[in-house]
């Protein structure tokens, strides 16, 4: 009775290897994320307006009126051209740009302002 009991056993180990072997490698299960490191997600950044008031430049982004050296959300604004800001965040240069049809000339804001 012990023998017929140890070679059930010995018949059914390599079945149950399998089986746990099975489970540990489903191609279906999602990975642990042990190693994943999260990105961090940024606000996406939008350009409403650039315009030269008293000799400095200023821009619109976010809604929200920003010079050089300012802070917006974790970026810096490096440069304010006439159609474009140069923004740096984590060590990425940003360019947003005004489209064409948005530039305007000649202080046409600046009663906004």
């Amino acid at each position: 009775m012990l023998f017929n009991k140890l070679i059930f056993v010995l018949f059914m180990f390599p079945f149950s290897i399998a089986a746990v072997w099975a489970i540990e490698h489903d191609p279906t299960k999602p990975p642990l994320f042990s190693n994943y490191t999260q990105q961090a997600v940024h606000s996406p950044l939008t350009l409403s307006l650039v315009m030269k008031r008293e000799g400095a430049w200023r821009a619109i982004i976010n809604e929200q009126v920003v010079s050089v050296n300012d802070r917006i959300g974790s970026a810096r604004v490096m440069m304010i051209d006439e159609d474009q800001v140069v923004l740096s965040r984590s060590g990425e240069r940003i360019i947003l740009q005004m489209s064409l049809g948005d530039i305007r000339r000649d202080g046409e804001y600046e009663e906004a302002f």
